[in-house]
């Protein structure tokens, strides 16, 4: 298989802000807006905060799917141009079983953070 190219980003563009891990955003609000103006301002991103972004740890930490619906929505939404997770770390791995692989071979994008 060749390897995937997800375009350039520009200013303007659409990040989606999830959580795929611990709920640091949760724990540390004031860090995690200060990110959030970041990349708006310095890389003029619009930002797009999915429903895992400021979740509690026990609400993600009980909620794979969950977690794993708000990559899967980020790849498929034509909207969203890179996908960010606020932390990610040793729980993530629970999320892969639920990962939809067409969607991302289908819609290649940037996603970091994890």
């Amino acid at each position: 298989m060749l390897p995937l190219r997800p375009k350039r980003l520009k200013p303007g563009d659409t990040a989606a802000i999830l959580t795929i891990s611990w709920g640091g955003p949760a724990a540390y609000p004031a860090l995690f807006e200060h990110g959030l103006a970041n990349l708006s301002s310095l890389l003029g991103l619009k930002i797009l905060e999915l429903p895992t972004a400021r979740m509690s740890s026990d609400d993600l930490s009980r909620n794979p799917r969950l977690r794993a619906a708000d990559v899967n929505r980020a790849f498929k939404d034509p909207e969203i141009d890179v996908i960010i997770s606020s932390i990610g770390g040793y729980d993530s791995v629970r999320v892969l079983p639920y990962i939809d692989a067409r969607a991302i071979r289908e819609n290649p994008k940037i996603m970091m953070g994890y």
